[in-house]
Order: C-alpha cells, then sequence, then structure tokens
C-alpha cells in the first residue's frame, strides 16, 4: 500500500493588477481562490478606481486563501486654491506650479501694464484636484 501525502492546496502566482479597475482585479483575485481586501490613497498617477499597489506582489506564489491587500486610487490629491487676486503674474503662476496646479495666463484687455491678476477661475480657499488648470486673468 502506497501512502499519498498532500502538499496542501495548489499554489496560485499572482497576476499584477496594479493600474487595472478594482472591481475586475477583485473578481479575478477571487477567483483564484484569494481573500482580498482594499483600502484607497489618493494618486497622482493611477486614475480613480483603479489598483495603486497590491500586497503581496505580483509574480509571488502565494497558497489558495492567502489575503491580497488592494490599495485603490481616490484620484489626484484636493489642493486648496489660494487668493491669486492683485499678485504679480509671476509670483501667482510660480505659486500655482508650487500646489502642483497649471496657470493659464489670459490678458483681457490684451496686454497687462499693472502686471497683476484680477480674476482666477477656481474660487479661493476651494478645493480642486492636483494637476487642474486654473485660468488666471492680468491687467
Amino acid at each position: 500500500m502506497a501512502l499519498v501525502v498532500s502538499k496542501g492546496p495548489a499554489p496560485v502566482a499572482l497576476p499584477n493588477v496594479v493600474g487595472q479597475p478594482a472591481a475586475a482585479s477583485a473578481t479575478a483575485l477571487t477567483k483564484l481562490g484569494l481573500k482580498v481586501t482594499s483600502t484607497t490613497a489618493y494618486s497622482k498617477t493611477v486614475p480613480s478606481g483603479s489598483v495603486v499597489s497590491m500586497a503581496p506582489p505580483a509574480a509571488t506564489t502565494v497558497p489558495k486563501g492567502t489575503p491580497v491587500a488592494l490599495v485603490v486610487s481616490k484620484g489626484p490629491p484636493l489642493v486648496v486654491v489660494p487668493d491669486l487676486y492683485t499678485m504679480s503674474e509671476s509670483d501667482a503662476k510660480a505659486l500655482l506650479k508650487k500646489l502642483g496646479l497649471v496657470p493659464q495666463v489670459t490678458y483681457p484687455v490684451g496686454v497687462s501694464p499693472f502686471n497683476r491678476v484680477i480674476k482666477q477661475s477656481a474660487r479661493a480657499g476651494s478645493s480642486i484636484p492636483w494637476g487642474s488648470t486654473v485660468e488666471i486673468q492680468v491687467v
């Protein structure tokens, strides 16, 4: 009589789901017999609703039933818009860039003899996503 000893459940190679939609990723991992958990975090590079990272990492071989933690993007972080009224064009552009916003300058009268911001497209004190464009009007 031969005795056969089990090595346990067959191992599963984790697919790379980083950058993929979270719902589809969780479904695929669950179908492989893995236990999926998720948390959320802001990401400047991964679109909202997609996987930012996973642990254990992709290509790791794990037993069925292993927990896999996904971090799902909430999109870019929010930035509080500063009050740019009466700032010089160069100061306003520098501040917007420092905050991760994209300045777009227009000159409503065609010239800017005073070199001052008179209007901005995003209200001061409001929160907008990092990387958003803020139009400033300069005269």
